[in-house]
């Protein structure tokens, strides 16, 4: 009987432990699941990075058409086809 104590009892432990940690690596919320969760987030990270760069690039732009006649003058021209009143345009076809 005693003998059976001191082999069964670590057994049992030993399972467990390899249950558990199987469980805790392969669970839907266990190790694999943070690991893509953080690969996630790290993607997410970048790609507001990536926007808040363009957002900052996109005021500049901004503050220099209403601030410099140049922009203003360049945004006529190339979006909305004005001209000056004494000047002729030619259209490459």
């Amino acid at each position: 009987m005693v003998v059976y104590k001191k082999f069964i009892i670590p057994l049992f432990l030993l399972v467990e432990i390899i249950f558990f940690g199987v469980y805790y690596v392969y669970a839907p919320h266990g190790l694999s699941y943070l690991i893509k969760f953080s690969q996630e987030n790290n993607d997410m990270r970048m790609t507001m990075r990536d926007i808040q760069h363009d957002i900052e690039v996109l005021t500049g732009q901004v503050q220099d058409s209403t601030t410099f006649a140049y922009y203003k003058e360049k945004i006529a021209r190339e979006q909305l086809q004005m001209m000056l009143p004494n000047e002729q345009v030619f259209y490459i076809i």
